[in-house]
């Protein structure tokens, strides 16, 4: 790591950590006295990571099965063999953390990586999201915020709409993560790094050519702005004449500049996933620039759950799709999708229903817990539980 790296430049001394993670409930509380208090968690989750911990070598990360069971779809692992502990009946299997997996960040990248099932409900949502794009396309732009609960399938509807466009349109996309509420700007890079072409693990100097060439004409006097935006080294410039507001605006301005070049030649879909843990000044970026796209050929879409709506939500040329869960029998399609076609036992069947409650995620997830887990077995032409 960086952090040993230095370690060892000041002082000589190898600095490598070993980590073992373990996933489950435990009990959280203080213990001590009045001299000495500690805040700490105890019981079995916390015992088997630390034998894990003790079995890594140093300068890895190794995890038990219950917590690659949730991270195995964002990164990469190796097994690295069982281990007996004392109080559990069977051996328990561990495994190293080798990488991340490029290009998942979120729970829906996951799901692309491993293959997405049937998309089954949703026939009128994906048409109004059509309708909007013809309305944009003719110069008429659109503001589309789809909202709904956390696994309704918002990002899938989304998906399979980009997957309509073919050629017709550029399709940017901004992600907001759950622990970017106060990363200014976090989905505002995601954009204009779409809108540069800049790929995952490129050198500062390929992002630099990159900006160089594709920002020219209007746009080459906005480039100090792009390159601060990137995090990117700029030396006397205009930004250096600027306060902290000015260079807000001439941001803002800059990214406008950028998205309205793109729509010039081609319809522009910019899409913003997950707004429900977006930034406060991303939030306001993205309302200043569609108070000034009406009569632009772009489709604006924007996930999120119920819970607020953004500064933009409002005018003639924005609407609200509300997403609900899936009927019964979507659900089932669903089900025997993921099971190759073959139906549950139908009390089974209606137990899952039940559980799931028609969210689409939750019913994926559930079906596959139980198949990872050799619960479910065909006997004849359905899956019945052991």
């Amino acid at each position: 790591s960086k952090y040993g790296e230095k370690i060892k430049k000041k002082t000589g001394a190898e600095f490598r950590m070993r980590i073992g993670l373990n996933s489950g409930p435990v009990i959280v509380g203080s213990i001590g006295d009045d001299l000495r208090m500690d805040y700490t968690a105890v019981g079995d989750t916390t015992n088997l990571a630390a034998r894990i911990q003790q079995k890594a070598n140093p300068g890895e990360v190794w995890v038990s099965q219950e917590t690659r069971n949730i991270v195995r779809d964002y990164f990469q692992d190796r097994p690295e063999g069982e281990i007996q502990i004392k109080g559990k009946s069977r051996p328990q299997p561990t495994y190293c953390v080798i990488a991340k997996r490029p290009g998942v960040r979120t729970r829906f990248e996951a799901v692309l990586m491993r293959g997405v099932t049937e998309f089954v409900g949703r026939g009128p949502e994906m048409e109004a999201l059509q309708a909007a794009f013809k309305k944009a396309k003719n110069g008429d732009a659109q503001i589309v915020d789809v909202v709904g609960e956390a696994g309704v399938g918002k990002s899938r509807l989304v998906y399979e709409f980009r997957e309509t466009l073919g050629n017709d349109a550029t399709f940017l996309s901004g992600i907001c993560i759950h622990y970017g509420r106060n990363i200014s700007f976090l989905p505002v890079i995601d954009v204009v790094k779409g809108a540069f072409g800049i790929a995952e693990g490129m050198t500062e100097e390929d992002v630099s050519r990159r900006i160089e060439e594709k920002a020219t004409d209007g746009l080459a006097s906005m480039i100090p702005f792009y390159r601060n935006l990137l995090s990117l080294k700029v030396d006397g410039s205009i930004l250096d004449l600027l306060d902290a507001e000015g260079r807000k605006f001439g941001t803002f301005e800059a990214v406008k500049e950028l998205l309205f070049s793109i729509s010039e030649k081609k319809p522009l879909v910019l899409f913003l996933d997950d707004v429900h843990w977006m930034d406060k000044i991303s939030e306001e970026l993205f309302t200043y620039f569609s108070r000034s796209f009406v009569k632009s050929p772009i489709l604006m879409i924007a996930n999120y759950r119920p819970e607020g709506a953004p500064a933009w939500a409002q005018g003639a040329h924005y609407q609200r799709l509300g997403l609900e869960t899936l009927s019964s029998s979507s659900s089932i399609r669903l089900m025997r999708n993921i099971l190759g076609g073959v139906a549950l036992n139908p009390d089974l069947e209606r137990k899952l229903i039940e559980r799931a409650s028609g969210n689409p995620f939750f019913v994926e997830e559930t079906v596959r817990e139980l198949l990872d887990r050799g619960d479910l077995v065909k006997e004849g032409d359905t899956y019945v539980s052991v």
